[in-house]
């Protein structure tokens, strides 16, 4: 089918509904694996989870068809992988300032047994 916007391929698909959300599906995908599908586009959280009313959509009664605009949703597991990401980030932070720490101590613990040290026997 030809989009009716662009004028492009479109590809066909089907809307698949489960617990935690409602997503277009490729005919390629099978709906046992719906959750690890990887050309999933998920067009609504819904469940306990959901966030109120679904995408705007337009309704043509006459020839049946629906056209909306996918919304952008992070899903659960891009938010995990975000903020996992964001702690480890942080975390290399923290053990890089904690090296560069040691380092200048021993810097300074070597600068200060130096001091005290005859200033020819110095290494």
């Amino acid at each position: 089918m030809e989009c009716p916007y662009c004028n492009k391929e479109m590809r066909a698909g089907y809307i698949a509904t489960g617990g935690y959300g409602v997503s277009w599906v490729d005919n390629e995908n099978n709906a046992e694996n719906f959750w690890g599908m990887p050309n999933r586009v998920p067009l609504f959280k819904g469940g306990w989870a959901g966030e109120g009313l679904g995408p705007a959509a337009w309704y043509c009664a006459d020839c049946r068809k629906i056209v909306m605009d996918v919304p952008e949703i992070e899903l659960t597991s891009e938010k995990l992988k975000r903020k996992w990401n964001d702690l480890t980030g942080k975390a290399a932070e923290k053990l890089d300032e904690a090296r560069d720490r040691r380092e200048e101590e021993k810097r300074e613990k070597k600068r200060e047994a130096n001091r005290k040290k005859d200033p020819w026997e110095i290494d």
